[in-house]
């Protein structure tokens, strides 16, 4: 029923809506259609400017930033002059850094060596070996036992065969304990032979193993009465460096380094293979010298004759030298306080200073090396620089060296004796063109041709000599030797003499006095000098008995 309703409702608006249309259209037609005679006012229209307000502006915002402005067009290049009047460019020169100075970041060679260790050296022999003071600077190290062992006992050059050598040791008065790392540029198989003749020089025998890339040894002595007192091994890596260890580090570098293992005693071996990374941390260094744990190494020890020093020890010592004909050096200490250092300061220019002005001979030779010396002092930290020239240099090399043979026993003359044996084997090796194997073996040969030449010319004088059953006596001055006196023919002649001899003479012919010298007389010991020469005047000595026929002349 609803629905119905809702029909109808719907059609009665649209039928109503439709004839409301109708009658609307027919009024607008006949409006427009007829001309009514009314007059139409002129009505003028006046725009007014409205300002539009922002809502967000009401409620304080700030207003959108202006569009940005479009950028200017680029200027074009000037036109390209050619020919001589166009104008060079000029061009800025650039910022160059100030160097750094030397020694400025310190050493790091405490890393090279095991962690017990508390002296560590890197001397950087390529940089050195054309220095004019570079004998001198081997002159130092030459004393030690390490280096007359394994340099001249095998025959190497330290200046030309090795490009850096490492020395680290908790103990320097125990040679045991010293660690030796040598980097080389010999083919292995010559440091192996290099070795071995070092060793059997010692009256030692090395036993090689192979062990991966490693090649190692234990010298063991060739005689049971030997001792054999070093526990040392020669260890050869593949990077062809040498070492020479105690026994509780071959496990650490058989097995190589390990992340896990993190710093432990063995952590150097990874480090050890980069030598030439530590010796470029400071690319001018010739030498570098450090000692840490000072005052725990000297725990109990006194003072000689007594007393207390002026300024406690440093825990630290740092040494550089450049490897320059007119090197510098750094000399930095790092003390327990600061305090210390204010005092080994204060040392260092008055009492030093006084001890050189009242020795005559300090005076000249030490005190141009004190008045060169730079002083500085951060905290408690105390740094020695200073420059010398290459006299100054030799002649500090020459005092260091003085001091390295009465640690360790050669003497001055010995010193000098190995250093003609290394020259005189580097120019056998003819300057490195051949191996020290081959000058070696050459040298050899030719001292035993010479010892066989010798022996030779021996036994031709002593078959001209004849045999001799019994020394002869010593001749008395004056007297005839036996050589004056014929000798004696055993061999009968061919032809008998015509005149049979008697049965108590002599059966051999008595040689002419042209032929040879009378006989000496019966009984005369025989002389070893030639007759005493006649007297001044040229008078024969009528005191000398005048000789006697041989017997069985006739």
């Amino acid at each position: 029923m609803l629905l119905r309703v809702r029909r109808r409702f719907l059609v009665a608006v649209c039928v109503s809506t439709l004839l409301h249309a109708v009658i609307v259209l027919a009024a607008i037609t006949d409006i427009f259609s007829l001309k009514l005679p009314v007059a139409v006012p002129e009505i003028e229209l006046t725009w007014a400017e409205v300002t539009l307000l922002d809502p967000d502006q009401l409620q304080g915002a700030a207003p959108p930033p202006p569009p940005p402005a479009p950028p200017p067009p680029p200027a074009p290049p000037p036109p390209k002059q050619d020919g001589p009047e166009a104008a060079p460019k000029a061009e800025e020169p650039k910022k160059k850094k100030p160097p750094r100075p030397f020694g400025a970041r310190g050493s790091t060679i405490d890393q090279l060596g095991p962690s017990a260790s508390n002296f560590y050296l890197l001397l950087a022999n390529r940089r050195l070996r054309r220095l004019p003071f570079a004998e001198e600077a081997v002159d130092v190290m030459a004393p030690m036992y390490d280096f007359r062992y394994l340099v001249h006992g095998a025959g190497f050059h330290p200046l030309h065969d090795f490009d850096y050598i490492v020395i680290a040791s908790p103990n320097l008065l125990d040679i045991t304990q010293t660690f030796l790392a040598v980097q080389t540029r010999l083919p292995r198989a010559e440091l192996i032979a290099g070795i071995d003749r070092a060793s059997a020089a010692e009256g030692f025998k090395n036993m090689w193993e192979q062990q991966g890339d490693l090649m190692i040894a234990n010298p063991v002595p060739v005689e049971a009465t030997t001792e054999d007192w070093d526990p040392r091994w020669f260890v050869l890596t593949k990077d062809n460096i040498l070492l020479y260890v105690r026994p509780e580090y071959l496990d650490q570098i058989a097995e190589g380094p390990k992340k896990s293992k993190g710093k432990t005693a063995g952590g150097f071996v990874s480090k050890i293979a980069k030598i030439r990374r530590f010796a470029r941390r400071e690319p001018r260094a010739g030498l570098q010298i450090v000692v840490d744990d000072i005052n725990a190494s000297l725990q109990g020890a006194k003072v000689k004759g007594g007393g207390e020093l002026p300024f406690g020890v440093p825990d630290k010592i740092e040494v550089m030298v450049e490897a320059s004909s007119k090197p510098r050096s750094i000399v930095k200490l790092d003390f327990p306080s600061e305090e210390d250092a204010e005092r080994a300061e204060a040392f260092w220019s008055d009492d030093v200073k006084r001890a050189i002005g009242d020795d005559t001979k300090l005076k000249f030779i030490v005190g141009p090396l004190y008045r060169a010396t730079n002083v500085e002092r951060d905290e408690t930290s105390l740094t020695l620089r200073n420059r010398f020239g290459t006299v100054q240099a030799r002649e500090v090399l020459k005092l260091l060296g003085g001091i390295s043979q009465k640690m360790n026993g050669p003497t001055k003359k010995e010193v000098k004796a190995l250093r003609e044996r290394r020259e005189a084997l580097w120019q056998q090796r003819k300057k490195g063109k051949r191996l020290p194997s081959e000058a070696l073996a050459a040298s050899e040969a030719a001292a035993q041709a010479a010892e066989d030449h010798r022996e030779d010319g021996a036994r031709r004088d002593s078959a001209k000599e004849g045999p001799t059953d019994q020394a002869p006596a010593p001749a008395q001055v004056g007297e005839k030797t036996p050589a004056d006196a014929p000798t004696p023919d055993a061999t009968p002649p061919d032809e008998p003499s015509p005149e049979e001899p008697r049965a108590d003479s002599d059966p051999t012919p008595a040689p002419s006095s042209e032929d040879s010298p009378p006989a000496p007389k019966p009984g005369a010991t025989a002389p070893s000098e030639p007759a005493a020469p006649l007297p001044e005047s040229g008078a024969p000595d009528d005191t000398a008995a005048p000789p006697a026929p041989p017997l069985g002349a006739r």
